[in-house]
């Protein structure tokens, strides 16, 4: 018997109990049954992880139909590795792909919310900022500066407002209130691991801006003339403040001429 050919008899019926060449290869009684078993386990599991990363949006679709689209979602795209943290990275896009069957219009932008709070726990870390040789830059060594993100950082300017969403699914307001869509407003996030925490954070459009900017790699009096003939109030410096302190900017470098 070929080992290799076994188990991937084996795992082929487990994703796909009509592939029988299995049943073919073990000789004992009620080996459908048994396997079953194995089938049970396997993909209980796998919606254990989606639940686990997608909380709101079970919330959203109900407990019994979310169950139906994990098992859909599993034959679309299986697991292709044994570490399941990245199982689930197809499922916004997914429930794209399926929106006539829900036509819940912002779900994949909520999968998408609650896929970046997920990964942003397993982004690269990154040292201290190095505030000592920052505070040294001169004027014009000021004009020359680029920042870095922290890995971590994902920006979202979503068509619906779906942080609000998020925030009545993890019951943060009241049961009571009612989700009216037209009337919640515009949308400018940061999801971002922040002093250690993962935090889903409002932004103003200018900060959303600004940060857009940094990860286009513009330099700061680049950024400054773009940002504040359209932003009248934009204040570069409590800006970069802020952004250094919660440790979305964790880097710093000068631009070459």
């Amino acid at each position: 018997m070929n080992l290799k050919k076994l188990q991937k008899d084996f795992a082929a019926h487990l994703c796909d109990k009509s592939d029988e060449a299995i049943l073919t290869q073990i000789k004992s009684i009620n080996s459908a049954s048994r396997l079953q078993i194995y089938r049970n386990n396997v993909f209980g599991n796998f919606d254990d992880v989606l639940a686990s990363i997608y909380p709101a949006v079970k919330k959203t679709v109900g407990a019994d139909y979310f169950e139906q689209i994990c098992q859909k979602y599993h034959l679309a795209h299986p697991s292709q590795s044994g570490n399941l943290d990245n199982y689930g990275r197809h499922f916004g896009k997914f429930l794209h792909q399926i929106k006539k069957e829900h036509k819940i219009l912002y779900l994949k932008e909520l999968a998408e919310l609650e896929w970046h709070y997920h990964d942003a726990y397993f982004a690269k870390d990154v040292g201290d900022f190095d505030l000592e040789s920052f505070q040294k830059l001169s004027e014009e060594q000021w004009c020359q500066l680029q920042f870095k993100l922290h890995h971590s950082c994902v920006l979202m300017a979503p068509k619906y407002p779906i942080n609000q969403i998020w925030q009545f699914c993890q019951d943060k307001v009241s049961e009571s209130q009612n989700l009216d869509l037209e009337k919640l407003e515009k949308e400018y996030l940061l999801i971002a691991r922040i002093n250690f925490d993962i935090e889903i954070c409002n932004l103003s459009a200018a900060e959303f801006a600004f940060l857009q900017k940094i990860k286009k790699k513009e330099n700061i009096y680049q950024i400054y003339e773009g940002l504040t003939d359209k932003f009248a109030d934009f204040d570069i410096g409590q800006t970069v403040n802020k952004f250094i302190n919660n440790r979305v900017l964790c880097q710093f470098l000068l631009q070459k001429s």
